[in-house]
């Protein structure tokens, strides 16, 4: 995985920057938040790896940033400050934390967790713009259907009509009821 750590406090950089290595990650940094952001626009990454406080910008502006530029999960590192703030985070795309002293298995696992997170939601996502796709399509055959009906077909004869003209076109049923309706 390509990494993108954003930590302020560079021994923190380092520590990260190692046990991503062992891990066998690509790894490039961030010192503040305008670099994060800047990053992001001109690399592709798999994951970031983000500190709550960062100079140049407040952490929940630059994750709602950052997804704007580029879908990937984000994983925070907390400290103890933070966690009495942890219901503030809940509004942007974060998907794990870690805390200090950093460990390796932690930090493996919240890797391996918030990627998961992050493709089972990106999944759900797809799977329900297919579905929305499906049921427009749906109310678009069923309203060129309507007006095949007003003209004096049955609903069966009505849909075979545009299945037909779909297959004979070459073309979807979804744009045949278009031509139909005269979308």
């Amino acid at each position: 995985m390509h990494i993108l750590i954003a930590d302020n406090d560079a021994g923190t950089r380092r520590e990260l920057r190692s046990m991503l290595q062992q891990l066998g990650h690509t790894v490039t940094t961030a010192v503040d938040g305008r670099d994060i952001v800047t990053q992001v626009r001109q690399s592709s990454f798999d994951l970031a790896i983000m500190a709550t406080e960062l100079p140049f910008g407040d952490s929940r502006k630059i994750a709602r940033d950052i997804a704007r530029e580029q879908l990937l999960p984000i994983v925070l590192v907390l400290d103890d400050t933070t966690t009495s703030q942890l219901d503030d985070f809940t509004e942007i795309p974060v998907y794990g934390y870690i805390f200090p002293p950093l460990r390796l298995s932690m930090l493996q696992t919240a890797i391996r967790v918030a990627s998961e997170r992050f493709n089972e939601k990106q999944s759900l996502a797809a799977r329900v713009s297919e579905l929305e796709e499906a049921l427009e399509t749906r109310k678009l055959i069923d309203r060129a259907k309507g007006k095949l009906m007003r003209m004096g077909m049955s609903e069966q004869k009505a849909f075979i009509t545009i299945q037909a003209r779909a297959r004979r076109t070459q073309k979807t049923m979804r744009a045949v009821a278009r031509t139909i309706l005269g979308d």
